[in-house]
């Protein structure tokens, strides 16, 4: 009776022109898939100024572990924190991967941005189009998120949807109806505002035409209800403009107003003085007016005037396709069909090592050791198992809990005709694919799905 066969096979989720085949001569060692390296990928960069002894100036440039592929997908979202840089919040609304709107956060500490966590929602991807969707600060961790609908609400007002963090995922906690119209719905920015009792408040910044105005809703008897309006100085910008209210720990927020066109860039602010905003300050940016339309501008209040930031979208560099020598007894090269050239702005993908030890006997194989290298912070790995023999399998890990998943891994028995698919997948990347396919008295076989 034959022995039992040992071996590991290593997958480099990568995206490949050819498909190499390495086969040892040792009998029962696995099969091994290389693919082509590509060049490090980009991240989006937080750029801030601020204002410092009369002029806006240079305040850092951060780089994120978010991955490009992001724009049009969903909305930013820079949240004042503890120290000098915003956590940054990305919504996404398009392309996730539980098909539900989805919260990527990063907190910035120890002097860059590190995951601050990735939530689902209970709100369908097509709720984007019936409203605007904002975070506001929380004392108890992550934000919370509000949905600000104006379509298909029953009263034909515009509503509050609020959901909070609770057992990984955002759940609702409360569904509001406003005193404003549906039909304010396309008149200004909204925003929710983080308020001492409790339930976020509502405001609008009507700044469509006209004078620019600023309405205040906060939750009273289970529904918003009007409690303060103010005149500004200012009129609707003939350009692009970012608006954004701040509390200034004394009652009414401080209104923040960014001319981004015409250019030159420029930053202003107004307090309430008796029943409206007054002018507080005017200052030219030094950003360049060229950057205007290189990413998403924000505004945040942590201090006397508000800090304006760039979310800056990554320029993805051409794939530099480079082969790794590998020393092998025999190699056997099953070339595939070359993939079509990218198309521009095409999303690079998802990067990572896998490597699997096992042990086949006849119909069955053990798996002995997995491990994972190049596995992206903001990475995520799904393992499943589809076939007759197949154990309870059903793992799934970010970064912080990768060991421990991958160690539950050892140990299971697979027979054959089951197929384990691993899935990488990242934020503004595409996925990667991996199935092993387990077979009667042989090795193995591992390929890119």
């Amino acid at each position: 009776m034959p022995s039992s066969r040992t071996g590991s096979f290593s997958v480099t989720a990568l995206l490949a022109a050819a498909l190499t085949v390495l086969v040892a001569a040792a009998a029962g060692v696995g099969v091994a898939l290389a693919a082509s390296a590509s060049s490090a990928n980009p991240t989006y960069v937080v750029r801030l100024e601020r204002l410092e002894h009369g002029a806006y100036g240079d305040a850092g440039d951060y780089a994120t572990g978010f991955g490009p592929g992001l724009a049009g997908q969903g909305v930013w979202q820079a949240i004042a924190s503890s120290t000098s840089v915003p956590n940054l919040a990305f919504i996404q609304y398009a392309n996730t991967a539980s098909g539900m709107v989805e919260v990527h956060l990063e907190s910035f500490t120890g002097g860059a941005y590190r995951d601050a966590g990735d939530y689902t929602t209970h709100y369908p991807l097509t709720d984007a189009a019936k409203g605007t969707f904002e975070l506001v600060g929380s004392s108890a961790g992550a934000p919370e998120l509000g949905l600000i609908k104006a379509v298909d609400t029953p009263s034909k007002m515009v509503n509050v949807l609020l959901e909070a963090v609770s057992g990984g995922a955002y759940r609702s906690i409360g569904d509001y109806r406003s005193d404003f119209p549906a039909s304010a719905a396309s008149t200004g920015t909204w925003q929710l505002l983080r308020s001492s009792g409790g339930a976020p408040e509502l405001a609008l910044i009507a700044n469509a035409s006209g004078p620019v105005a600023v309405h205040l809703d906060a939750l009273s008897g289970g529904a918003y209800q009007r409690v303060a309006n103010y005149a500004t100085p200012y009129r609707a910008a003939a350009g692009a403009a970012v608006w954004q209210l701040f509390g200034s720990g004394s009652g009414a927020p401080e209104l923040g107003y960014g001319q981004l066109t015409p250019g030159p860039v420029t930053v202003r602010w107004a307090t309430v003085s008796n029943g409206a905003y007054k002018a507080a300050g005017s200052y030219t940016s030094a950003f360049s007016p060229s950057l205007v339309t290189a990413g998403s501008w924000e505004l945040f209040g942590d201090g006397p005037s508000p800090v304006l930031a760039l979310v800056k979208t990554p320029v993805i560099a051409p794939t530099t396709t480079v082969t790794v020598p590998v020393t092998v007894t025999t190699v056997v090269t099953q070339p595939l069909p070359a993939p079509p050239p990218p198309k521009p702005h095409a999303r690079a993908r998802v990067r990572a090592r896998l490597v699997i030890s096992y042990r086949y006997h006849y119909a069955q194989t053990r798996i002995l050791h997995v491990s994972i290298s190049h596995f992206p912070r903001r990475a995520r790995i799904a393992v499943r198992c589809y076939g007759r023999r197949c154990p309870r399998l059903a793992v799934t890990a970010g970064y912080r809990r990768l060991g421990g998943a991958l160690h539950s891994l050892g140990g299971r028995v697979l027979g054959a005709g089951d197929l384990l698919e691993i899935t990488v997948t990242a934020p503004g990347l595409l996925p990667e694919r991996i199935g092993v396919r387990i077979r009667n008295g042989e090795k193995p076989r591992a390929r890119l799905l």
